[in-house]
């Protein structure tokens, strides 16, 4: 779908891209700044103080989403350095993998874990007694960051990962994770995620797995999206062409079809009145 117009409209697809990677910057490095200054101003007990905001996924879904950007806009640079707008093909297909296997995945299932527990249970991912943050700035990165990364994929031009390096990807993240928060569990005596203190080892292991099959399917999605506007051979595009764009041109030739019958009936009846007047004429 964005091809012809890419290749039509270089440089605006290109200063649109560059426009967005920097406001994805620009959010991020100030939440990531922001976290960190109030979750050091208010430690004052161990958990507090151990990790400090980097315990949390909200602030490693930031710095993924920071370091995507900052390597995006590099790459854009590069291309404005450039005369033909071209670079090496390795820069921007790990620009590329990045996107679709890290940011717009963990991006967007963050996004949803956090507004779906923030309509059931807030206090079910944070502790009432951590003060982390105002509640404004968390609605704000969590609604701005997920339409970034749609704006992303409509104006910069690539390519989806494929599904295994993707699973793997996801797999390791989520196995990271958990990791890590075994070890604050360790250090501290205190879960960074309090659902998950009153639940079984099967329990936890079954959280893990569910984390990582909703990533996986985020994952899957921004493939989708990928293929529909930057790949014309795609399964995507296929089915977008053979239903979507069948029933909207189906409805537009009914329309044509009613029109016509309406000015053919038009016709009929203006060539009766003049038939009519005749017949009074002749009369």
């Amino acid at each position: 779908m964005q091809i012809a117009n890419e290749r039509e409209h270089r440089d605006i697809f290109l200063a649109l891209a560059t426009a967005v990677h920097g406001l994805g910057c620009i959010n991020c490095f100030y939440m990531v700044v922001l976290t960190t200054y109030i979750s050091v101003k208010s430690a004052s007990t161990r958990f507090a103080r151990f990790g400090y905001n980097f315990k949390f996924s909200n602030t490693i879904n930031l710095l993924i989403q920071l370091l995507y950007n900052l390597y995006a806009i590099f790459v854009d640079v590069l291309m404005w350095s450039n005369y033909a707008r071209d670079i090496p093909l390795c820069y921007s297909e790990l620009r590329s993998f990045i996107r679709a296997s890290a940011a717009v995945p963990f991006g967007w299932c963050h996004s949803f874990v956090y507004w779906t527990f923030h309509y059931i249970d807030p206090r079910a991912l944070h502790d009432k007694n951590i003060p982390i943050l105002p509640f404004w700035p968390k609605h704000l990165v969590n609604t701005v960051i997920p339409v970034i990364l749609i704006l992303d994929i409509f104006v910069c031009r690539g390519d989806p990962v494929n599904n295994i390096a993707g699973g793997i990807v996801t797999f390791i993240y989520c196995m990271f994770y958990m990791i890590w928060l075994q070890i604050i569990y360790y250090m501290t005596n205190y879960w960074a995620v309090p659902f998950l203190a009153n639940l079984s080892l099967m329990m936890k292991f079954s959280i893990f797995l569910s984390s990582m099959f909703v990533v996986y399917l985020f994952l899957l999605l921004g493939n989708a999206v990928t293929d529909l506007l930057w790949n014309d051979d795609s399964y995507s595009y296929k089915l977008y062409r053979r239903y979507l764009l069948r029933e909207f041109g189906r409805s537009i030739h009914n329309h044509e079809d009613m029109g016509s019958e309406v000015q053919n009936l038009q016709m009929v009846l203006s060539a009766d009145q003049v038939k009519a007047k005749k017949l009074t004429i002749t009369k």
